[in-house]
């Protein structure tokens, strides 16, 4: 057993640097809109920004990727939809097929406030994983925020064009 657990040990000391190495993906929280009215459902996009030769996987990662994960930290009357993925690259290495995105990534979230929602600002936030690779794979992680007013009426915010381009693919 004591042999077991040195070993154990040892390999977590090589992998170290790995495992705690920047990320070469990062993330961002974008929306549709800067104001909204009770009852408004708005897009929200989760941009993902890879290094050169880095990638990310889709929702089906294939035969070795594994699915960006996105858990929602939102308040009270603000529910999240299903994401709406862009299409991804099939990309075959080494026999195995994967589903992938190079470059930028936008996954495509519809949010939802309710109707008894009081008119002022709320905070949405996000923990985003994911597994981003080049030759080798590295867990990556970060979280999100971006702020929306709940008014009475519906105003676009200055990433509604970025969003509108990501539905579009």
């Amino acid at each position: 057993m004591r042999l077991f657990r040195n070993l154990v040990w040892i390999c977590a000391i090589g992998l170290a640097p790995e495992l705690f190495a920047a990320s070469k993906t990062t993330a961002r929280l974008v929306l549709s809109a800067e104001q909204a009215r009770p009852g408004d459902t708005i897009l929200a996009g989760v941009e993902l920004r890879m290094e050169p030769k880095w990638h990310t996987y889709w929702r089906n990662g294939g035969d070795a990727g594994i699915t960006t994960k996105i858990d929602w930290v939102l308040p009270s009357g603000v529910s999240a939809g299903a994401i709406q993925w862009p299409v991804p690259e099939k990309w075959t290495a080494a026999g195995l097929t994967t589903y992938i995105y190079h470059g930028t990534a936008v996954l495509l979230i519809p949010l939802k406030f309710a109707e008894s929602l009081r008119p002022g600002p709320v905070e949405l936030k996000a923990k985003v994983s994911w597994l981003e690779c080049e030759e080798t794979c590295l867990p990556g992680a970060g979280e999100v925020a971006a702020r929306i007013t709940i008014g009475l009426e519906s105003k676009s915010s200055p990433e509604a064009a970025m969003i509108q381009d990501a539905q579009k693919r």
